[in-house]
């Protein structure tokens, strides 16, 4: 687990440092390879390093690790100050720790911040993994193929625009219409008159962990399913969690996703490219604590709040360049502050909801 996380953040350091180019290869339309826009880089037998590596090495595969190392420590280095990681806490336990601050529960705010990450680590990445995430379009009753399988396709393509991006973790308001031709056509020539409405759940996710808590367990127990739900909503916070999925798979996968994740990161606490901090924004709201019916109807509003900006968010990241932040963050800053305003007061206002006996 340290190894495939430690890997997913040299990827993540090189999105974010380093203007990336995306491709699918031919034989697998799910497997995506990165390059470092500019010149191709030589084949390491046409290099000094990779000569003398593969000289001195028993086996091709030591020589490609040893270089590949090599590389990675480099890159790091020229992303100066990028080398030491920018945050010492995840931004779900940041969001979550400011959601509990001045409820009767902020003494207990470590349980909270530590529940708040764990949806992003289980394996299946759900609990509930509702059915009602996706509906498929009416053509597909001449079509001889499995609805699980479209379903299976539809979910790791979702997945591969981000580890957190998967159905379970977004919510669509009305629903998004995608094609998925390019997407399934590999299986059945005639798929390209298909279409699929890509709804999400996340809503769902949350309100079962809510459940949890108002059954009633330990009320160690009972705050961990508190961190739990808040994860989905903290999700709902982020527009492209909440539409432009379509262009998102078929187009850019993650990178543009995770401009926006790094943007709202690196504006938290300092504001480095918006007005305020983002926290000032998320605790604007906490003091106009939203109290709704229910946790599935307040992760529904912070989706909505934000949903309409997802287009333009989208466009406007990819128009500018993921890291022309100077060109594109004042437009995206808009979304930013209606995501944090809602989700600091719909999140507050669940805490303060909760009452142990």
């Amino acid at each position: 687990m340290n190894a495939t996380r430690q890997k997913q953040e040299v990827v993540n350091e090189l999105r974010s440092t380093y203007q990336v180019e995306v491709e699918r290869t031919e034989q697998d339309e799910r497997e995506l390879t990165y390059h470092l826009a500019g010149s191709r880089v030589r084949p390491l037998h046409e290099t000094e390093i990779g000569r003398n590596t593969l000289e001195g090495s028993n086996r091709a595969e030591e020589a490609v690790q040893s270089v590949a190392e090599s590389v990675s420590a480099g890159l790091r280095q020229e992303a100066e100050p990028r080398v030491e990681p920018m945050h010492d806490e995840d931004i779900h336990e940041r969001m979550a720790e400011a959601a509990v601050e001045g409820t009767d529960y902020e003494s207990e705010v470590d349980t909270v911040k530590e529940a708040a990450v764990e949806p992003d680590t289980w394996t299946q990445k759900c609990r509930v993994c509702s059915k009602d995430w996706m509906s498929l379009g009416d053509n597909f009753d001449i079509i001889n193929i499995s609805p699980d399988v479209v379903e299976q396709e539809i979910r790791q393509a979702i997945r591969a625009i981000d580890e957190s991006a998967i159905p379970h973790h977004m919510y669509v308001p009305g629903g998004e219409t995608i094609g998925v031709m390019n997407l399934l056509s590999v299986i059945d020539p005639r798929i390209d008159v298909l279409e699929v409405e890509v709804t999400g759940a996340a809503p769902d996710e949350a309100q079962e962990h809510w459940f949890r808590v108002e059954d009633g367990g330990s009320e160690d127990d009972d705050l961990t399913e508190v961190g739990r739900a808040l994860h989905f909503m903290q999700d709902l916070s982020h527009p492209l969690h909440t539409g432009a999925i379509g262009p998102q798979v078929l187009a850019t996968q993650g990178t543009i996703h995770d401009a926006y994740r790094y943007f709202v990161e690196d504006n938290w606490e300092n504001a480095e490219d918006t007005q305020n901090p983002l926290i000032y924004q998320f605790n604007q709201g906490t003091e106009n604590e939203q109290l709704a019916a229910s946790m599935k109807t307040a992760c529904e509003a912070v989706a909505e709040s934000v949903a309409p900006y997802s287009e333009q968010v989208y466009e406007t990241i990819l128009n500018n360049g993921l890291n022309n932040r100077d060109d594109w963050a004042y437009t995206v800053e808009g979304s930013a502050i209606a995501g944090m305003w809602n989700l600091g007061a719909y999140s507050h206002g669940r805490v303060s909801l909760i009452s142990f006996d």
